[in-house]
């Protein structure tokens, strides 16, 4: 189909990055917060960024992703880094905290207490991580903000780390501006002058290493999140015009972003556009190759047209309209390939590999029996000297297996396995058509699970893949593999 809107909001191209955020695999609390904080500042614009959406259906998503967070807390009031973690995430309580406090001022209902016991572990992190030189110190500024809008202003930390700004490396202009917000957050009108006649505030992060835990900056994301917080506080001011448009700009050319990239720029980018006061385009007429289409709305006016099965070759569109401002055109196209091709593997930093094996460890043919059990062995490998920190591995099932017995190792093994040799991952997601482990890649991993064939017929298996979650270029792919499942 061909999407086409004409509009008097600039950035509605860009927005089209929040379709990965609500269909990312993973679900950990920076990915959980990540998906659905940029829903809160939304508004309008979700039908045109997924026509399949309505309002509603985005409030039971917020839902959902306050309901699946909620869920990890802990009894220290910290949030784990997935469900059923033993101990709380610092940042990324933080982080899914003021995601909750920002949900609650939209009008969802939290919990009272989740909320304060979230902001009574925030509190007492603060009082032990600063004499700390790890991703911990660097989170005070970020925790002090949240806390802030939370209600417990720490007035006199704020002001001893503006008036004496510590050494925080690559992080430093993202933490001067959470500096800033907070002492907008404390009233204090003087020292937020000062902050903002620092001009270099809004200039582009210096460019340094990915961090793929921790805080998981990057450049891009301090960029992103100083404009997500300036509008957080200072809606609409024509002083973020500049970096927003930088925002705007990158995301349009970035096929790959980490979840933390895409949601602060959507939801920068998502609070400016709510906060225009724009008009809708007057009337507009559109021909598409010389024949006249019939308009819809967007629920802010825009007019609105889906050409159906569109064919992809070159047409030609002429529009006919009156409007105030500047208006812009935005064209998409959505649809499926008739031949897929597996995207190259990147980098080449990781290997992943996977085999069908029987119960007794020997490799199995491209035709299995229904019923039988079938041993799948993944076994990713790092190319490089250093760990891949948080690294998810995939492997999605054919249609015709089940998954019986999604680990074996520790106390559940076949007498060919060696239970020492088997990776244990920090965390495993079992589905219904695919498996997801997640942890550090040194080496040389392998990871054994059981699966049953029972539906006859003849199945392509889909790739297993293995990425750096918070680097995804970093990404690599087995082959496609056919399996034909023969009745009894």
């Amino acid at each position: 189909d061909l999407d086409i809107v004409v509009s008097n909001a600039p950035y509605l191209d860009a927005m089209n990055q929040f379709a990965h955020l609500i269909t990312y695999p993973y679900g950990c609390i920076e990915q959980t917060t990540s998906s659905t904080f940029p829903l809160l500042a939304m508004g309008n614009l979700i039908e045109w960024i997924d026509s399949n959406k309505s309002t509603a259906e985005v409030d039971e998503m917020v839902v959902h992703g306050i309901n699946r967070i909620l869920s990890m807390q802990t009894s220290s009031g910290g949030f784990g880094y997935w469900p059923g973690s033993p101990g709380p995430d610092f940042w990324g309580t933080v982080y899914a905290t003021h995601m909750l406090l920002t949900a609650k001022d939209k009008g969802y209902s939290i919990a009272p207490s989740a909320l304060e016991g979230a902001l009574s572990y925030i509190d007492d992190q603060i009082e032990t991580s600063g004499r700390k030189k790890n991703y911990r110190r660097r989170t005070i500024p970020y925790a002090l903000y949240v806390l802030a809008k939370g209600g417990k202003v720490k007035r006199g930390r704020i002001l001893n780390l503006a008036r004496d700004l510590p050494d925080w490396g690559e992080q430093q202009l993202e933490n001067q501006f959470l500096i800033l917000a907070s002492l907008y957050k404390v009233g204090d009108d003087r020292m937020v002058q000062k902050f903002l006649n620092n001009k270099t505030l809004l200039k582009p992060a210096a460019m340094g290493p990915q961090q793929h835990k921790g805080t998981y900056w990057s450049a891009f994301r301090s960029d992103a999140m100083r404009l997500a917080l300036a509008e957080e506080i200072w809606p609409g001011d024509k002083r973020w015009d500049k970096i927003a448009t930088r925002v705007a700009r990158y995301v349009k050319g970035k096929t790959y972003l980490s979840t933390q990239e895409r949601n602060w720029a959507m939801l920068g980018l998502g609070r400016r556009l709510e906060g225009m006061s724009l008009e809708p385009v007057g009337p507009v007429e559109m021909t598409f190759r010389g024949q006249q289409v019939a308009a819809g709305k967007l629920p802010d006016g825009s007019p609105r047209w889906r050409i159906a099965n569109f064919d992809g070759k070159k047409a030609q569109l002429n529009f006919s309209f009156q409007s105030k401002g500047t208006p812009y055109v935005y064209a998409k196209v959505r649809g499926y390939a008739k031949d897929y091709k597996l995207p190259d593997s990147k980098e080449g930093l990781m290997t992943v590999s996977r085999r069908y094996l029987d119960l007794t460890g020997e490799p199995m043919g491209q035709s299995i029996t229904q019923g039988d059990l079938v041993v799948v062995e993944m076994r990713v490998t790092s190319n490089t000297s250093d760990s891949l920190e948080n690294a998810a591995v995939v492997d999605r099932i054919p249609a015709g297996f089940e998954i019986e017995n999604p680990r074996l190792g520790r106390g559940q093994t076949l007498a060919w396995l060696d239970p020492d040799s088997v990776w244990q991952p920090s965390y495993v997601d079992m589905r219904d058509d695919q498996i997801q482990l997640f942890g550090d890649i040194t080496g040389t991993h392998t990871f054994y699970y059981v699966a049953r064939a029972v539906t006859p017929g003849d199945f392509l298996a889909p790739p297993a893949s293995a990425e750096q979650m918070y680097d995804p270029e970093r990404i690599a792919y087995s082959p496609y593999k056919r399996v034909q499942v023969v009745g009894d």
